[in-house]
């Protein structure tokens, strides 16, 4: 099977985080590895997660979450330590922004320019720490979730949306039946 997989170009190799030891407490990183891979077996949610929304959740978590709360136990993990995370991405942004418009040309490992991460990139890597440990609450090694709360927030500004009016609407059907008209 693991050849037929092969040849179709499917296989993968696993490498399964190593289990918890009952009444030791994980750090984030052995949980957040837990996590990622029963999302990707299917265990949590309703079924297995997409590889598009596998390879997301392995970026948020490898270059936001992970080398920031990556080797806390969860018991460790606290309100003010998620104030700080958000603190520290939103300097982030505001010191790489800043970096930009000095005229810098920023480049990634894969030589990509950088870019700074916007309100909503944080807002989704904070909702992927607050669903994290929200399944460690549920798991027991957590009282209540301390990303889950009025301080994580952040404003994300909504985007100006184009619509017709209308005659707009009337006009545009009006003219695409004249253009179909020519060719039939």
């Amino acid at each position: 099977n693991v050849l037929a997989r092969v040849r179709a170009g499917v296989w993968r190799k696993r490498n399964p985080p190593p289990p918890v030891a009952a009444g030791r407490v994980p750090t984030f990183h052995e949980y957040a590895s837990a996590w990622l891979q029963a999302k990707i077996d299917g265990v949590l949610g309703d079924r297995p997660i997409g590889p598009n929304t596998e390879a997301d959740y392995r970026s948020r978590l490898a270059n936001h979450l992970l080398p920031f709360f990556g080797e806390y136990k969860l018991g460790e993990i606290d309100a003010d330590l998620c104030l700080a995370f958000k603190a520290h991405k939103l300097k982030e942004a505001a010191e790489l922004r800043r970096v930009i418009e000095a005229g810098a040309v920023l480049r990634d490992r894969r030589g990509r320019r950088v870019r700074p991460p916007g309100p909503a990139m944080i807002r989704k890597v904070i909702a992927c720490l607050a669903t994290i440990l929200d399944e460690a609450v549920d798991d027991g090694h957590l009282e209540r979730n301390p990303a889950r709360s009025r301080r994580m927030r952040i404003k994300v500004a909504k985007p100006a949306r184009t619509f017709l009016e209308m005659d707009e609407l009337v006009a545009l059907t009006d003219a695409a039946g004249e253009q179909d008209a020519r060719f039939a």
